[in-house]
């Protein structure tokens, strides 16, 4: 292998790492909503008021963690 191949694939490989880094903190960040939908939907079907208070500090402390993941570039985060 010569240095040129072998620079092409290393940064081959370096943009595939990226983009699966990406794609796993953008799936990350969709759990994090789908979650928090799921917690205040089975608060509600309890009927308890601070049940259903303390699942919505939850939800919007999750919901603020993937709107963070979205809006950010892994060097933003470093």
């Amino acid at each position: 292998m010569t240095n040129e191949s072998s620079g092409i694939s290393l940064r081959e490989a370096r943009r595939t790492l990226t983009q699966r880094a990406v794609t796993a903190k953008d799936s990350a960040a969709d759990q994090l909503i789908s979650t928090a939908e799921r917690i205040r939907a089975e608060a509600l079907k309890l009927d308890d008021e601070s049940l259903i208070q303390q699942s919505q500090q939850v939800s919007r402390s999750l919901e603020r963690a993937a709107v963070y993941l979205h809006g950010h570039t892994f060097d933003q985060m470093t």
